[in-house]
């Protein structure tokens, strides 16, 4: 109540009345009405940006049907520990936010490999029967080395590239994500932290999750990336003509050599057979390539072989982009990537170290940009990572912030992992 009555005669667009029973409704008030006449305590949102200040309480009837409010809107948040998959999907389909990384087989497919002892949360919003708003939330401990702090994060964040809820078309995506993270961060205590990695910065988006998160956030460290795109003309030798000559020149020269070692060509694998058949090829030319940098491959790793298997069999062909590129039918590079919106998501690619004399990885590059082109992509989007090779291609970027969230209460476990620890470098690069 003295929250409300320190706001004087300002008027509100909408507010949002939060209810014992996590209901949340949102009325819009004529911009006549004295926000200090209102009896009950909720968030009000004021041009726009939200009031950061919610107490929850019993809501009383407003008069939206009367003629100070010939219009009304009302939400309904749910936290359940389960995903309906079909209203997952129903939603996908018309969501403005869908991308691959929030498709109902990528959740399916990282609950299968990694979902192991990680309880859900799965945040819903839903405008009457209609659901508007997804967001799947799974909580993970760590070791002894992050002080056992317990993570609150979205589903398979380690092996998404942009991580964003599922929204509705036709609903303010502003909205929706502040009521997003004002669930998510009831979900935080004293050893729970919450972090968002690699949300997409878009024009569309990017400032609604920041307000978002800056409303709804006592502690926050935020993490930055830029993630590297190559667009695509009408034309591959107007795209020659973009890269620099050394870059264009050994693309041509290595094209010729391999013609001459025999008969070069990319060949993109369309039905799941020839996809599975592919995998085991791509899984052991990564590991070779990896060991012999003194590394680890990921796809050493039980669960995420059985990930990609997975997304392999469960998400919609027209999603997945695979390909190899052979010599005499023998493969020496392979990807394991998807397509949508025109565009390429250059996911698992690699190739096979014997033949890195001939640049098979660039080559592959190359091959596919001009297989894409031909198809009317306008894109190939190599998305999170700092490889070399990325930045001889490309001439977009999309910045994307990694979130490590906290309530005030948890400064000790957040400030140890975010500052002396340097926490989750896996969401930083």
């Amino acid at each position: 109540m003295a929250r409300l009555r320190k706001l004087g005669s300002r008027t509100a667009d909408m507010i949002i009345v939060n209810k014992p029973d996590r209901v949340v409704s949102l009325v819009y008030i004529d911009p006549g009405i004295n926000i200090a006449t209102l009896v009950e305590p909720c968030l009000i949102i004021i041009n726009g940006l939200a009031e950061p200040t919610i107490m929850p309480t019993r809501a009383r009837d407003f008069p939206s049907a009367s003629a100070t409010s010939p219009t009304a809107v009302s939400y309904r948040v749910t936290v359940t520990d389960a995903i309906d998959h079909d209203a997952a999907l129903e939603l996908w389909t018309r969501g403005e936010t869908a991308t691959v990384f929030n498709h109902p087989a990528w959740w399916r497919a990282a609950l299968d490999a990694f979902g192991e002892q990680r309880p859900l949360r799965v945040l819903s919003i839903w405008h009457g029967r209609e659901l508007v708003a997804l967001w799947p939330l799974w909580i993970k401990r760590l070791g002894v080395r992050e002080a056992f702090a317990r993570v609150v994060e979205p589903i398979a964040a380690r092996v998404t590239d942009y991580c964003i809820p599922l929204l509705a078309s036709g609903h303010d995506a502003a909205i929706l994500l502040d009521m997003l993270m004002q669930e998510a961060v009831l979900l935080l205590d004293a050893q729970t932290l919450l972090l968002w990695s690699k949300a997409p910065m878009t024009q569309t988006h990017g400032a609604s999750i920041e307000r978002a998160i800056n409303n709804r956030s006592g502690l926050c460290r935020a993490y930055d990336r830029s993630c590297a795109a190559m667009s695509l003309p009408a034309r591959y030798e107007d795209l020659e003509t973009r890269w620099s000559k050394s870059h264009r020149g050994d693309v041509r020269r290595q094209i010729r050599r391999l013609g001459h070692a025999g008969r070069l060509e990319l060949v993109q694998l369309k039905d799941r057979a020839q996809i599975r058949a592919m995998l085991p090829r791509l899984y052991a030319m990564h590991t070779v390539n990896w060991r012999s940098r003194a590394g680890f491959s990921e796809f050493e790793s039980g669960p995420m072989t059985m990930f990609v298997a997975r997304l392999a069999d469960t998400l919609p062909l027209d999603l997945i982009d695979a390909s190899e590129v052979r010599v005499d039918g023998v493969t020496i590079a392979s990807h394991f990537g998807f397509r949508h919106n025109k565009t390429i998501l250059w996911y698992k690619p690699t190739f096979e170290l014997s033949w890195s004399n001939y640049a098979p990885g660039k080559i592959h590059v190359a091959l596919t940009a001009q297989a894409a082109i031909a198809a009317g992509v306008d894109k190939i989007d190599f998305m999170q990572g700092t490889e070399p090779y990325k930045q001889l291609w490309s001439d977009l970027t999309t910045l994307t912030k990694s979130f490590a969230i906290a309530r005030p209460m948890a400064y000790p476990i957040w400030a140890w992992n975010t500052t002396v620890r340097r926490f989750a470098a896996e969401y930083r690069n």
